[in-house]
């Protein structure tokens, strides 16, 4: 028997991973995590997000792996909205001594797994006009002379509810319209039991951050702390 060479080796693996990319990963998590057939064509539906403020917000203590947190549910989430980015953070490798800067990243990206960035309104329906790209945890539109409203753009910091609906992130695409329900959260915890971190999100859609929060020389719109309880894609419910 022959050998199989190096670089059919290297054939098979990107064929079986083109076809993993390409429907294989899809149909096992729609059978696997997904919970049900959704009963309408998320395709057809306005690219629109909804906030509804909650009176009076509840701190709920949460574990993410070992860690502990404190969150403040502050408004209520809904959004029909197009798909530009979906970065995952949650495939570290720790062993062994790390610095605080690492220490903090691992703790952030255990709470945090990823981030979601959402085109809605006008600028989701002429998505392909306009240039994108998402530099860890940071989302950035080239529009040129295009129009631009903030208003419609958005880069979420995405803590899943479950496994359920982390694994819908996996198989989302550029340009597919998904629906989420969740909570805008404020969040706060530490570091090794001694280090505080704190986050929070914006109240309003559209807002920017303040002139000591500059990227790149410039304002950035602020990203939102988002819990997601439910996810529908391409006609299934992951919950």
């Amino acid at each position: 028997m022959h050998n199989i060479s190096t670089k059919k080796l290297f054939l098979i693996f990107f064929i079986l991973f083109f076809l993993w990319k390409n429907g294989v990963q899809e149909f096992l998590w729609q059978k696997i995590y997904a919970s049900a057939r959704a009963e309408y064509n998320e395709e057809e539906l306005p690219l629109v997000e909804v906030i509804t403020p909650i009176e009076t917000p509840v701190i709920e203590q949460m574990k993410f792996g070992k860690e502990t947190v404190q969150m403040k549910k502050i408004i209520e989430y809904k959004a029909w909205a197009r798909v530009m980015y979906v970065d995952i953070y949650d495939h570290d490798f720790y062993i062994g001594f790390k610095p605080l800067s690492a220490k903090y990243d691992i703790f952030y990206n255990t709470v945090v797994p990823l981030d979601i960035s959402l085109f809605t309104g006008e600028i989701g329906k002429n998505w392909k006009k306009y240039k994108v790209s998402h530099e860890y945890r940071a989302l950035w539109v080239g529009h040129g002379n295009l129009p631009y409203n903030q208003k419609e753009v958005s880069n979420n910091h995405t803590i899943p509810a479950n496994n359920n609906i982390r694994r819908a992130f996996d198989i989302m695409k550029q340009g597919r319209v998904v629906y989420l329900e969740g909570y805008w959260v404020d969040w706060w915890g530490k570091v090794d039991g001694i280090y505080d971190i704190n986050f929070d999100s914006p109240r309003e859609i559209g807002q920017y951050h303040d002139m000591n929060h500059l990227y790149g020389g410039l304002i950035s719109g602020k990203c939102r702390q988002i819990y997601i309880t439910k996810v529908v894609y391409n006609g299934y419910i992951y919950e």
